[in-house]
């Protein structure tokens, strides 16, 4: 499909409307070309002499044409989202259908929530706004708010000088086609594993001593697959980080054991000792053949194996992630994924839908959904599924580009809320990052700032004393920044 787009336009917002409607790539061209354009294509132009913005869509047959009087204040935020409204209405009238989300494509929708909230909305104002501006669907709304539900309370009680630990283990039995994360096979690899460790070590205790006056709230090793690491190994980076870390008895301590292949009764018995109080059993799916296309190395009795093994060894707490739209799966593959699960009675399971990234194998590959009105119903299937097992969604958020236009939700039961899922998504709280590929957050009043550790084994070993300079001096900003006043202490032109 053909883009025609008027280069004075901002086109990111159309683009990805554009995209979760016919769910292809479009080749973007000056609208200048749009002259004896034939074949299925898409237009949006500002008239200047009519002061009228349009949006146009054929396939030859079928044409559908939106336009609005509107000041061409092109990069202005009221002129960008009634562009995007454009779009939206001209894309639906021609597809006939809606999209669940709206306008809504890679967000975290609790945030907006909370933005909304800030301006002194209430919530029958922010439900109007997201449903007669947004174009948010009655039941995402409604799921918006139960999530906001669970999250709002913890969030409002985030102290100032709290923080989260996140460790990242880039490590894992084999490299799974969907995974963009930078993680490596460790057959592939073994001679990067020491010395990943001992750089590992330093920066967890140069990291600790930077924030050696704050509280630490929750600890979550991930990766990657931690428990690829060896039992040694995997104790090692345990003790290190309580170690150089206050880390309290009762404090929320996770570690992802994800791949059932890496998990016996030696890892188990090790992450008790250890004190761990809550792991994720990461299966994806419970179907054979995909777990086979997807570059698995176990089966769905493993999965089921080593759940009621965990239980055994006394875990609590467990998680289970599965994602919607695997290659080669269908609605009903995915429902029997989700009735095995509930067999099983996890705390805790995370759906997420299928988004290609190019840095997976799907994307170096150029996978594309197909038949994704094959999934519709699915989100449905999923919350009755969560509602009958007593389960309630604590987190969410949207990527682009993911299949069937839904969402990735991690369902809790009540009271039973992991914390860090909770502060990650939300912005609400300063994140300590260590590893590969592992991004630390710094969360002030008014921004926040960002710091990413490299994505790859030999940068990080190059450059990890960079990145903790650069963390060292954020976190200083603190100091000087008083967040009950909201003013800087020492204040000078450019913090401000």
């Amino acid at each position: 499909m053909k883009f025609y787009l008027d280069e004075r336009l901002v086109s990111q917002g159309a683009y990805e409307i554009l995209r979760a409607f016919f769910r292809e790539e479009f080749e973007q061209i000056p609208f200048e070309a749009l002259e004896n354009c034939r074949g299925f294509f898409a237009a949006l132009w500002f008239d200047d002499s009519a002061g009228r913005l349009t949006m146009f869509i054929s396939d030859g047959a079928t044409r559908c044409k939106e336009s609005m009087e509107i000041e061409p204040v092109f990069c202005s935020r009221e002129f960008k989202l009634i562009q995007r409204q454009l779009v939206y209405r001209t894309a639906s009238e021609f597809c006939r259908r809606d999209l669940p989300w709206g306008l809504l494509t890679g967000i975290r929708p609790t945030k907006l929530i909370a933005q909304e909230r800030a301006k002194g909305r209430n919530e029958k104002e922010i439900r109007s706004y997201l449903r007669d501006v947004l174009y948010v669907s009655k039941e995402k709304i409604d799921v918006i708010f139960q999530v906001d539900s669970v999250e709002r309370p913890l969030l409002e009680s985030v102290k100032a000088n709290s923080y989260s630990l996140y460790v990242g283990i880039p490590f894992c039995p084999t490299r799974c086609s969907y995974c963009s994360f930078p993680s490596y096979a460790r057959n592939q690899h073994e001679s990067w594993v020491a010395p990943y460790l001992d750089k590992l070590d330093q920066e967890l205790r140069e990291t600790a001593k930077i924030f050696e006056s704050w509280t630490l709230t929750s600890v979550y090793i991930g990766g990657g697959t931690p428990t690829a690491l060896h039992v040694d190994e995997l104790r090692r980076v345990i003790r290190l980080i309580r170690s150089y870390f206050s880390v309290l008895a009762e404090l929320e301590f996770t570690v992802e054991a994800g791949r059932p292949d890496t998990l016996n009764d030696a890892m188990f018995e090790m992450l008790r000792e250890e004190k761990i109080n809550r792991i994720s059993i990461n299966p994806q799916t419970m179907n054979d053949e995909t777990l086979v296309r997807i570059g698995r190395s176990h089966d769905a009795k493993a999965v089921v194996d080593v759940f009621h093994k965990a239980r055994a060894f006394g875990f609590r707490e467990i998680n289970m992630d599965l994602i919607v739209g695997l290659p080669g799966e269908t609605m009903q593959d995915f429902e029997t994924s989700i009735q095995e699960i509930g067999k099983l009675q996890p705390d805790h399971v995370t759906v997420h839908s299928l988004a290609v990234k190019r840095a997976s194998s799907l994307g170096a590959n150029a996978y594309r959904h197909e038949h994704e009105e094959l999934w519709v119903g699915t989100d449905r299937l999923l919350y009755r599924f969560a509602d009958e097992n007593n389960y309630v969604p604590y987190y969410l958020y949207r990527q682009k580009n993911i299949v069937g236009n839904m969402e990735n939700v991690g369902f809790t039961r009540p009271d039973h809320v992991n914390l860090y899922n909770v502060y990650i998504m939300s912005d609400r709280q300063t994140i300590a990052a260590c590893g590969v590929g592992a991004v630390s957050k710094f969360v002030y009043t008014d921004h926040i700032e960002r710091v990413a550790n490299a994505k790859s084994i030999p940068d990080y070993l190059k450059n990890m004393e960079d990145k903790l300079e650069r963390k060292a001096s954020l976190l200083t900003k603190f100091g000087e920044y008083d967040i009950n006043t909201g003013k800087f202490i020492d204040s000078n032109d450019e913090d401000e």
